[in-house]
């Protein structure tokens, strides 16, 4: 006779309470901004926290061998990869393209896909090869106040995603729905951050006019006004978009920051 698990567990539950330690599920929870995960849980490359094993290998993630249905009855039933109901199963997140569309001045190669200010930065590889941190010329960009990406350890692989910490140097912009940011490239001094050609991105949201709303303009870089204030504390960029106005952009949605490859 085959038990399911969530029936043999509540018998066992009932029968030998305080006997035995309820099983962590291999893999349940979307990595947090900087790959934050629970305790004994490490963030893979699909953004999922994945458990821990004894043999330093990490849990199971396979969503999509989880049985549909009840046999006797037809009737659904929790995956017994991580327990979670199959509705969640079925809608478990696939790593979006976003295929920015080039603004005029060249194929972008990075550029800013999602900000929620004071919490993190999401960027985007538009290219075949991996960008390593440590060894780019990617700098940032808010207000008077600027960050190397060459600090970031890590690296981006080909068309994914990578969510990065606020740089705690921006804290003027921190928590402010109102705001900017510019993606810079070649940068080898100081000075490089006031070079238009190496402007390879920009952002700006909210009502007020910042700082270098017109440098991005002349750089072709932006067009028009800023978008609206964050209503939900996210601005997103929308996929085959060129990044250079308001209307490339989403500034209702939740945060949903991502560090994921493009399947």
């Amino acid at each position: 006779m085959q038990f399911r698990f969530r029936y043999a567990a509540v018998l066992v539950a009932g029968l030998f309470a305080g006997c035995f330690k309820t099983p962590k599920p291999e893999c349940s929870f979307v990595c947090g901004p900087n790959n934050a995960c629970p305790a004994d849980y490490a963030c893979a490359a699909d953004n999922y926290c994945h458990l821990r094993l004894a043999n330093n290998q990490l849990g199971a993630c396979t969503f999509a061998d989880a049985p549909k249905a009840d046999a006797a009855n037809d009737a659904p039933i929790d995956s017994p990869i991580d327990g979670r109901p199959d509705a969640m199963v079925d809608a478990a997140p696939v790593c979006p393209a976003l295929t920015p569309a080039t603004d005029g001045s060249g194929r972008q190669a990075l550029v800013i896909s999602e900000i929620r200010p004071g919490n993190f930065i999401e960027l985007y590889n538009n290219t075949a090869a991996a960008i390593t941190f440590s060894t780019t010329t990617y700098g940032l960009q808010s207000d008077s106040m600027t960050y190397d990406l060459a600090a970031e350890a890590g690296m981006i692989a080909a068309h994914a995603y990578k969510t990065i910490t606020w740089p705690t140097v921006f804290t003027a912009a921190a928590n402010d729905m109102n705001g900017e940011m510019g993606l810079f490239q070649d940068i080898a001094v100081a000075m490089d951050y006031g070079v238009a050609s190496k402007l390879v991105d920009y952002v700006c949201w909210g009502g007020d006019t910042p700082a270098h709303l017109t440098f991005a303009q002349s750089a072709m870089k932006w067009t028009g006004t800023c978008t609206d204030e964050l209503a939900a504390s996210s601005i997103k960029r929308l996929a085959s978009k060129d990044g250079i106005d308001k209307t490339s952009y989403n500034v209702t949605g939740a945060p949903d920051p991502r560090n994921c490859t493009v399947p």
